[in-house]
């Protein structure tokens, strides 16, 4: 019986995904202008970092702090530089697509 709650508690969080739509949108909008900026196309980023970053920017991939980093370290700026650059903006507002 035990193992039985143990199964259903894993299935009920894995279908539960922790996902803040709009620090996303600022994020993935962030990592792009810093894409733009170095003028590097994302395969590029890809080859470079081994970060497929178009998946990251079409928002169909959560990154990580480890990629994150990892990005920010190859557009030549700081965690905290990154998350001051998006802390300022006011979210985007445009509607969602379905």
């Amino acid at each position: 019986m035990v193992v039985f709650y143990i199964a259903l508690y894993k299935l009920c969080n894995m279908s539960k995904s922790r996902r803040d739509d709009i620090l996303l949108n600022q994020v993935t909008k962030r990592l792009k202008e810093l894409r733009t900026e170095k003028g590097v196309s994302q395969l590029r980023v890809l080859i470079d970092t081994q970060v497929h970053v178009s998946q990251i920017e079409n928002k169909s991939y959560n990154l990580t702090l480890s990629t994150l980093s990892i990005l920010c370290k190859y557009y030549g700026v700081s965690l905290t530089e990154f998350f001051d650059s998006i802390e300022n903006e006011e979210p985007d507002k445009t509607p969602k697509k379905k």
